[in-house]
């Protein structure tokens, strides 16, 4: 049962990250890891962590945003 989970687990992470649902996986990445399931997680950590993915200082910039949707 483990197997088929796992497997069914990086069917979907291939799935997201493939059609960049990139919204999806973050929020699945978090799931996974809050659930204990950080094995699972590994490919979305190292996707989300590459600084070529998302250049650190541009992160930076965008976290001090303030506006409505931030209030």
């Amino acid at each position: 049962m483990d197997v088929e989970k796992s497997t069914l687990c990086n069917f979907v992470v291939n799935f997201l990250l493939e059609e960049n649902y990139l919204l999806s996986a973050f929020e699945l990445l978090h799931e996974l890891l809050e659930d204990g399931r950080g094995d699972q997680a590994i490919r979305l950590q190292e996707f989300f962590s590459d600084p070529t993915q998302f250049p650190p200082d541009q992160i930076s910039r965008y976290s001090c945003l303030r506006g409505p949707l931030y209030a």
